[in-house]
């Protein structure tokens, strides 16, 4: 076993596709590493503006001899398309060979594979890496046929110490003479430490990699930069007794902007000082990537941070201060003529200049307003709010938009538009409902503060998606210019840490159903159990329970299904939905058998029969509890009195006692309806045959808090 490095170096990665690069770049490699049989497990991974780079550990020096065998079409398939399979795999038709499985019996390619070093095999394995890699956002360069997030200048792989040989072509088969050769040398930091440094001679880079670019004014981890910004400001903030005003987001993108990051101090003139908050820090932000300071009183302090991609030098920092100052200081004296400017108007009169400004095909941004008037009344109403400040604060949401400073400053859009309403002497709460509307911008950004805001922006979204879907401007897997997908997450933020419920039972199926499959998702991410998901999360059941109570059902599901008394109903379940499944088919083509409502007077004979006649009562009264259970507005109690009712004991009683297919119409007729009726009940709750079944659950736990 042996350690495999390697680095890809190009022009500057952009910061907000770092981290992901190197979440793809682990899986990948991990992924073709075992489809080889090689093993391996990721060491260490890093990231800079201008590299990725991984050390995978464990990885065989040797892929053992191995048979491949690629499923073709069934024996019983038209001789056509099993001669096509047969040479698509290089073979003929008598060399396939015809293997049973449970699916029937189908055609098989079966190859054997000879023992190969591994250094032999990387080239292939490196490469198809690459052109799988699908960065969000990549570009061409020059001739080159391939893509990359940015050009890619130059290709590292090291095994066991010693350089792996192989080029990466960038015109498709090879033509051309373009191709990037693979090396053994990178680079440190591009000002005073560009030399090459040797890669080979180490078979432990994952230890040694990130000292030698260390050494050479690069550190290579996003988490090391991370704590050395952090450090230089906390000093810089404590020698003039000020405190950094928190902003991870900024913080995210720095790291990425620098490989040997260096802070600096610059001041801002007192003159700008008056200028609203927001502005002065939206200005330092937006372009120039500045960390605003604050007083110890919470007031912005004429100061800022910026970080240098550049070591520490007295006469260059001074230079680098001034021409930072200089800079900002241009970009304040624009953000004050702008913000006086846009004071001079009423914000009625922006709404009116909304007619102007297009939104989607066919609607322009006062249409838009008047949209999201008519749901946030809605919403204010069913949540009991102020429907007169709902109304307030959607007609002004986007009347900031014609105005000159959030034309020059996107990111103040909703805050201008708080700012005015301020000024203008409208209530806070309104004020606050504007500023905050566009939130939550984001996976780290929080939801809006009051329950005003939080309808106002429950309507600007539920309004984006309904419109966009209705002109089939939907989001696919290649991109969502229209934001929807940020919509989608923001209406889920804002439900489930708001103030309420919401029903979006009236939204159009395309919607619900989207929203579904976002919700889905959410829950994944969040680390909930994808069957536990997949049981809950339906359109029509979410549609009924809401966002909140989905989310609750699904946490609970999952405490149950790996619990002993969840995993006993479980299976039991299961036996009565494959008993009815094999009814089903027998039906296939013809209407689905309503069985009707199971009857108690319609047991076995109770003197002829007592077993299957107390195995049916049993059943009976199991399904008496089930009902009484599932309408538990609580859903920990609901589940928690389904574990233990010892519904189970009873339904797999019935299976070994009773036979279901009696020839006995009545007989037969009642037993299914007692199973269909439990299979309907149980399904309104959840649907429990998609939820995974544990091999043993001993000393399971018991609880549904």
């Amino acid at each position: 076993m042996s350690e495999l490095f390697i680095e890809l170096m190009s022009e500057e990665i952009p910061a907000s596709l770092q981290a992901w690069g190197e979440a793809r770049l682990a899986n990948s490699m991990l992924a073709l590493l075992a489809e080889n049989d090689l093993g391996g497990e990721v060491a260490a991974v890093w990231s800079t503006p201008r590299r990725l780079a991984i050390a995978l550990r464990e990885v065989a020096d040797i892929r053992q001899p191995r048979t491949i065998e690629i499923r073709g079409p069934r024996t019983t398939a038209n001789a056509e398309t099993i001669t096509k399979f047969a040479e698509a795999q290089g073979f003929t038709v008598p060399d396939l060979k015809t293997k049973a499985t449970d699916k029937g019996e189908f055609y098989f390619a079966v190859r054997t594979e000879k023992a190969q070093a591994t250094p032999n095999l990387l080239p292939s394995i490196v490469n198809q890496m690459l052109a799988e890699f699908n960065w969000p956002k990549s570009q061409r360069w020059g001739n080159s046929e391939v893509a990359w997030v940015r050009p890619l200048h130059r290709i590292h792989v090291i095994f066991a110490g010693k350089a792996v040989a192989g080029r990466y072509d960038l015109i498709e088969g090879g033509g051309g003479g373009e191709y990037i050769k693979y090396g053994d040398a990178t680079l440190g930091h591009p000002y005073g430490a560009a030399s090459d440094i040797r890669l080979t001679g180490r078979t432990d880079l994952s230890e040694h990699y990130y000292r030698m670019l260390q050494a050479r004014h690069v550190i290579a981890s996003r988490g090391a930069r991370r704590r050395m910004i952090g450090e230089q400001i906390a000093k810089i903030a404590s020698e003039n007794k000020l405190k950094l005003v928190e902003d991870p987001g900024l913080m995210d993108e720095v790291i990425g902007l620098v490989e040997y990051p260096h802070a600096i101090l610059g001041e801002i003139d007192e003159d700008f000082m008056d200028l609203p908050r927001d502005i002065l820090i939206l200005a330092m932000r937006s372009q120039q990537k500045y960390f605003a300071l604050a007083k110890a009183d919470g007031k912005l302090a004429p100061a800022f941070i910026t970080i240098s991609n550049m070591m520490g030098n007295a006469k260059r920092d001074a230079t680098i201060r001034e021409g930072n100052e200089r800079v900002l200081r241009a970009r304040l004296n624009d953000a004050r003529f702008l913000w006086d400017e846009d004071q001079q108007k009423s914000l009625a009169d922006y709404v009116e200049q909304l007619s102007g400004m297009t939104y989607i095909e066919g609607s322009n941004m006062q249409e838009c307003t008047q949209r999201i008037r008519e749901i946030a009344g809605r919403l204010a109403k069913a949540a009991k709010l102020d429907v007169k400040a709902a109304d307030a604060a959607a007609s002004f949401a986007k009347a900031d938009l014609t105005t000159g400073t959030v034309d020059a400053f996107p990111a103040l859009q909703g805050i201008i538009g708080g700012l005015l309403a301020r000024k203008e002497g409208m209530a806070e709460a309104v004020a606050v409902a504007i500023a905050d509307h566009y939130k939550p911008l984001g996976v780290n950004d929080s939801i809006p503060s009051s329950h005003l805001g939080q309808v106002v922006a429950l309507a600007d979204k539920i309004d984006r998606l309904q419109s966009f879907f209705a002109i089939g401007k939907k989001p696919t897997g290649s991109g969502d210019p229209f934001g929807l997908r940020r919509a989608a997450f923001g209406i889920i933020s804002i439900i489930l840490e708001g103030e309420g419920e919401v029903d979006l039972s009236w939204l159009t199926d395309e919607v619900q159903d989207y929203m579904a499959d976002r919700l889905r998702i959410f829950c994944q991410d969040s680390g909930l159990a994808h069957d536990c998901i997949r049981g809950v999360v339906t359109t029509d059941r979410l549609a009924t329970l809401g966002i909140r109570r989905a989310v609750n059902r699904i946490q609970r599901l999952q405490t149950f299904a790996n619990s002993n008394g969840g995993q006993g109903f479980l299976q039991a379940y299961k036996r009565i939905a494959s008993i009815l499944a094999d009814e089903a088919k027998k039906t296939k083509g013809k209407e689905a058998v309503d069985y009707g409502k199971a009857d108690n007077k319609a047991f076995a004979d109770k003197e002829t029969k007592p077993r299957e006649n107390a195995a049916e009562a049993a059943l009976y009264a199991s399904l008496g509890k089930i009902k009484i259970a599932l309408r538990h507005e609580d859903d920990g109690t609901a589940l928690r009195e389904l574990s233990e009712a010892q519904i189970q004991v009873n339904i797999n009683q019935f299976f070994d006692v009773v036979k279901v297919n009696d020839d006995d119409a009545g007989l037969r007729n009642n037993r299914l309806a007692m199973l269909a009726e439990i299979h309907e009940v149980c399904a309104g709750f959840a649907d429990f045959t998609a939820i995974e079944m544990t091999a043993n659950t001993p000393g399971g736990e018991q609880g549904y808090a």
